[in-house]
């Protein structure tokens, strides 16, 4: 454990950025709106250069506050978000990859959610969260007092989606992005009323895939002349410029600009080639365009703006940075990675100590053949082959590779990397398992995607989608020596209703089936057949609606499980096949009986 009043001790530079300030620390403590984007890169706003899109608002945020202009986060969306929640790299939080429970942050991580709200917060979270779907994992048991949003890696409903506040499903009306900032803004309006200083972070889903934007928005892209998908990111981003000039205008009405702490950066770099400003690299990539985002903060009571920040830093040091900021005491925060660069922020020119920046891959397949070191002059980095060296002060573009001119700079970068790597001790064929029976949750949900799947090469079963994502079923089951299997840890010994989310074409009908678990099974036959139908949405790719589909499934009540306490499997088995196939399986729900 390191405590934050040592690891935030005030800095001269910061304590003179607050010379002459006559309020007591309660009274001057900011609100803190935080926003975080999905899939957009550095080269997504005008500001940044880009020659298509028009992005006013956030450009007016970085130019009226402070542009971090090497701030780096990872190559993929939940590492990135566990860092930025914990202020440690993502391999110390339990979060090795983006799905079949690898994507599940440790609840025993102190998160920002839970600092702020220990510290006299209002604290709230509105829109995607991808660090755990089951509770306690979600952000309303991880320290938000509000949740609205999903807690998976994305949804493939934009129109009229299906979102949780809280543990409740709620269908709302209208496009999600116009949805979020309106709750967003709710939820600051109360706490406004209320007095109470607020921590809102707003997570929007945009502009991850699947395209999906209102019509006029879109048009106004296409008649540039770009492709669809083109057009259909631009369209989302300029979207998401219009909620943000939403919130910032709503800041301005209610009196809190002056005190209020505006964060801005988005989760890594773009999904597919596109304007980066000259950087290398996309999503998923470890070169500076699948990294390096755009961050902007602006909080006009303390800091001179505009300014620009030139040192290297990192998702790891926001959390410190706030904890610092916002004079938030310490509550069992674990030790942490990242280190705060709030002097930087009261001056860009204040001394900042060379680090060597580390980031590490996620995924079984990618951690040994994808990750990248970072010093003030040099990058080294392996994607899919071996390391390359480059020299980012002379070389932006990653255009030369130096690995053969200077050997020894490369083995002493690899060699700090695979020392630091040595720190982590994780387990990457292990799922977390589902916490089934919470006193405070009796429902959990066994979903297809957090299934691991038998046998391993997907030859008689397989996911809808090769990956296997949030909104993907489990299809094409055509083994019976085949079966998914769910890790769940039985919080609260007792008897389960047992409820199967489910499709089944009329040919497959009176399939025999078996749910077990290490004290008992319940065999049961499906008889009657049901094709679940699709959710119609607006898909600008037609490609995307194959990949991104989402159905209406049916229910059927199976009977009751005798759960014991502790870590157990959960299988399903298809015995006897009428068809070609068993059923498509959507999900396993689990209520205590209480």
């Amino acid at each position: 454990m390191m405590g934050l009043s040592r690891c935030f001790a005030l800095s001269l530079a910061w304590l003179l950025c607050f010379v002459g300030a006559e309020a007591s620390v309660a009274e001057s403590r900011p609100n803190v709106l935080f926003i975080l984007t999905d899939d957009q890169g550095y080269g997504d706003l005008s500001l940044h250069g880009n020659p298509v899109l028009k992005t006013p608002h956030l450009d007016k945020l970085g130019r009226e506050g402070i542009r971090l202009e090497q701030f780096y986060v990872n190559a993929l969306c939940s590492p990135t978000r566990a860092s930025l929640l914990t202020g440690r790299y993502h391999m110390r939080t339990g979060v090795t990859d983006v799905t079949r429970r690898r994507e599940v942050l440790n609840p025993a991580e102190t998160t920002l959610g839970e600092l702020f709200g220990q510290n006299g917060y209002r604290t709230g979270y509105f829109g995607k969260w991808h660090n755990g779907s089951v509770f306690p994992e979600t952000p309303d048991g991880q320290g938000f007092d509000e949740f609205i949003g999903f807690p998976y890696g994305h949804t493939t409903l934009y129109f009229d989606p299906v979102l949780h506040h809280n543990d409740v499903k709620q269908q709302r009306k209208g496009y999600i992005t116009d949805i979020l900032t309106g709750d967003a803004i709710a939820f600051m309006e109360s706490a406004q009323a209320d007095a109470v200083p607020f921590f809102c972070f707003v997570s929007y889903n945009a502009p991850h895939t699947p395209i999906m934007v209102p019509a006029h928005l879109l048009e106004a892209y296409k008649h540039k002349g770009l492709s669809d998908r083109e057009a259909g990111i631009y369209a989302m981003i300029e979207s998401l410029d219009q909620s943000v000039g939403r919130l910032l205008a709503w800041l301005d009405q209610a009196g809190l600009t002056n005190n209020t702490m505006v964060v801005f950066l988005t989760d890594n770099g773009p999904a597919f080639h596109r304007f980066n400003a000259g950087m290398k690299g996309k999503k998923a990539s470890h070169h500076e365009g699948g990294v390096r985002v755009p961050c902007f903060w602006r909080w006009p009571a303390k800091w001179k703006a505009p300014a620009v920040v030139n040192q290297r830093l990192m998702h790891i040091d926001v959390l410190p940075t706030l904890a610092e900021l916002c004079g938030l005491e310490e509550t069992g925060v674990m030790e942490l990675d990242g280190k705060s660069f709030s002097a930087l922020l009261c001056d860009p020119q204040a001394t900042w100590p060379d680090r060597t920046l580390y980031m590490f891959a996620s995924g079984a397949d990618r951690i040994a053949q994808v990750g990248s070191v970072r010093t003030a002059r040099w990058l080294a980095v392996k994607q899919w082959g071996p390391w390359e060296l480059y020299d980012l002060q002379a070389d932006p573009g990653e255009e030369n590779n130096l690995a053969a001119r200077y050997p020894d700079v490369l083995q002493e970068l690899q060699s700090g990397f695979d020392d630091k790597m040595g720190e982590f001790v994780f387990d990457l064929h292990r799922p977390t398992p589902i916490p089934v029976g919470n006193p405070l949750r009796p429902s959990a949900l066994l979903e297809a995607h957090d299934a691991t799947l038998y046998p391993a090469n997907g030859e008689g079963i397989t996911y809808s989608y090769h990956a296997g994502f949030a909104h993907h079923w489990i299809t094409n089951w055509t083994d019976a020596e085949a079966y998914p299997e769910w890790l769940v840890n039985v919080l609260t010994p007792g008897d389960y209703k047992v409820v199967l989310s489910y499709g089944l074409k009329p040919e497959d009908a009176g399939v025999h089936l078996r749910l077990s678990t290490d004290l008992e099974e319940i065999p049961f036959v499906l008889t009657d057949p049901y094709v679940p139908p699709a959710i119609q949405q607006p898909f600008i790719i037609p490609q995307e609606a194959a990949k991104y589909a989402t159905h209406v499934w049916t229910k059927r009540v199976l009977g009751t499980l005798h759960m014991k306490p502790g870590v157990q499997s959960i299988r399903l088995h298809a015995d006897i096949f009428t068809g070609q196939r068993a059923l498509d399986l959507k999900s396993i729900e689990l209520r205590l009986v209480q």
